[in-house]
């Protein structure tokens, strides 16, 4: 699209100086003809631009993001009852950034859409499968859980790591999350995030391992799940 913007424009200025180089030193009522043509085509881009500029800006300059670890973490244990027991757990998120914090994203939703499981042959398979994707929910959740309106960055809540070798839970929104079933420990999982705004087009998606781990609490540290970004391209297995 920006490419043939770009073209149109630099086709029209060519008419153009070609117009005034006929108006000088050709023929003059040839080059007005020109002119009133170029006016009337000028006249008719004006009215497509006003009419779809909302379409042309999302195409020529398109919201741009990624997802990352946040460089804040937390440095302690939170309480947590998990099937009438209470247990110790470790909170984490992951951060949305906007690559074009001039364009802020509107009502932006982050969706869970697979979870893909390492074997012990060390391929990745889709063991956890569903037909709708899960909403996540954003950080803090007492506010706007569902929908977030920013212009650089925000923070939603990927899972939480649970004392007493109970796994991993993701934080999947509570309306949407009918299985808690931990994540065993011992084994990597890698989710696939994506996006939707209000004023968003993109599809992109984003792909986040969790090794989980046995959660241990020692004097001034613990052993939370490692959760990483993932890097490499056409790791999934298909059917």
């Amino acid at each position: 699209m920006r490419k043939a913007l770009r073209a149109v424009t630099l086709i029209f200025l060519a008419a153009f100086v070609a117009t005034l180089v006929e108006y000088y030193f050709g023929k003059p009522e040839w080059a007005v003809f020109q002119i009133r043509w170029l006016a009337g085509f000028g006249t008719l881009c004006a009215v497509i631009v006003a009419l779809f500029s909302d379409y042309l800006r999302a195409h020529i300059d398109p919201i741009r993001i990624t997802i990352d670890i946040p460089v804040e973490r937390n440095n302690g244990l939170d309480p947590l009852e998990v099937n009438g027991t209470p247990q110790r757990v470790y909170c984490h998120h992951l951060r949305v950034l906007n690559l074009t914090p001039h364009k802020p994203i509107k009502d932006a939703q982050v969706w869970l859409k697979h979870i893909f499981v390492k074997s012990i042959d060390g391929k990745w398979e889709e063991n956890y499968k569903f037909a709708v994707p899960r909403l996540m929910e954003w950080a803090p959740s007492e506010f706007s859980k569902d929908k977030r309106t920013f212009a650089k960055q925000q923070v939603f809540d990927l899972g939480k790591t649970i004392s007493s070798n109970i796994g991993f839970v993701l934080n999947i929104h509570k309306e949407q999350a009918t299985d808690r079933t931990p994540l065993p420990v011992g084994r990597k999982f890698r989710c696939v995030f994506f996006l939707t705004a209000e004023n968003y087009l993109g599809d992109d998606e984003f792909d986040v391992e969790v090794e989980v781990r046995n959660l241990v609490e020692a004097q001034d540290s613990a052993t939370p799940s490692i959760v990483s970004i993932v890097t490499e391209s056409n790791w999934r297995v298909r059917d």
